[in-house]
């Protein structure tokens, strides 16, 4: 019996500013965190293909309309139309990567792109657990007023949800 859902457990004792989610997959789950004040744009919780998608605040301008987003994303391996779908995107992030790199297990792919006045940096990671590919993505405006320490921070938030990514095999 296949079936998914996000679950809100009960936030980080350590990181109180943090609240874990986890996936139910078709062989076991995958859990991840996410910031308290995050929102959250988009969720589609049914296999074989899962996606969360949040809005994260500017902490120098909460008032910012152009703000990050980070996806969290799930490909069951024993499904081809979810591989199939998974193989699209890695295709297009490594032919557009300016640099490939590893971060423990996940591969990484870093990119930046145009897109009207402002230059979006995007920095994508895969890897394999519990019976799942997941694939995290974060995108956020860099625009002229925008400072060398807020791409530091954006680029320490990504590694940091790479590292809340866990799981497990069973029931």
């Amino acid at each position: 019996f296949l079936f998914a859902g996000f679950v809100l457990l009960s936030p980080l004792t350590a990181r109180s500013e943090f609240t874990d989610l986890s996936v139910i997959t078709s062989k076991g789950y995958f859990s991840y965190s996410v910031g308290d004040d995050w929102s959250l744009v988009s969720m589609q919780t049914k296999p074989p293909k899962t996606t969360a998608v949040f809005q994260v605040p500017n902490p120098a301008n909460k008032a910012a309309r152009e703000t990050a987003r980070l996806s969290l994303m799930t490909f069951e391996v024993d499904s081809p139309v979810a591989m199939a779908a998974l193989k699209k995107l890695l295709v297009r992030a490594r032919a557009e990567a300016k640099q490939k790199t590893k971060y423990k297990q996940w591969q990484l792919y870093s990119r930046d792109v145009e897109e009207g006045n402002a230059n979006y940096a995007i920095r994508e990671a895969c890897k394999q657990i519990s019976g799942v590919c997941v694939m995290v993505r974060i995108t956020w405006p860099r625009f002229r007023s925008s400072s060398e320490s807020h791409d530091i921070q954006m680029e320490d938030l990504f590694r940091s949800a790479l590292d809340s990514v866990t799981g497990g095999i069973g029931p």
